[in-house]
């Protein structure tokens, strides 16, 4: 069983791809920014013991940010506020809810998003909080 579960998380780790981003400080909202630190595109991942493995032809997507609160005060960070889009500009939400975070003053923290459904292979990643886009420069 022990054998089992390690050749799944190295087959897992195996699949998955990690790129470091260098992107600016995007706005999350006034006074909060946010970094895209890291991208990680998978074939497959596991869940509460469970292996998922993305459709032919599509990614599942993890997405580092580093939130920055720039203000005096406390700012509250809503991870439902973010999504993916893809060429076609479907959306992709996360793929489980995730509380909200509070940042105090010049506090900074990082987040891990998961997203789902699959993303499609060959296709651009953007972000989109709120109403705006932001481009990554990352194309699966």
């Amino acid at each position: 069983m022990n054998k089992l579960i390690l050749m799944t998380i190295s087959c897992i780790l195996f699949l998955s791809c990690g790129v470091k981003l260098n992107t600016g400080d995007f706005i999350y909202k006034e006074g909060v920014t946010f970094k895209a630190e890291r991208i990680i595109d998978a074939k497959g991942k596991q869940v509460a013991n469970v292996n998922y493995f993305a459709p032919k032809g599509t990614r599942f997507i993890q997405l580092h940010l580093i939130f920055e609160n720039k203000t005096d005060t406390e700012q509250i960070v809503d991870p439902e506020d973010i999504f993916l889009l893809d060429d076609w500009n479907n959306k992709y939400s996360m793929s489980f809810n995730m509380k909200k975070r509070k940042l105090k003053a010049g506090e900074s923290r990082r987040v891990a998003i998961n997203f789902e459904p699959a993303f499609p292979e060959g296709s651009n990643v953007r972000v989109l909080i709120v109403d705006k886009i932001y481009d990554l420069s990352y194309r699966l």
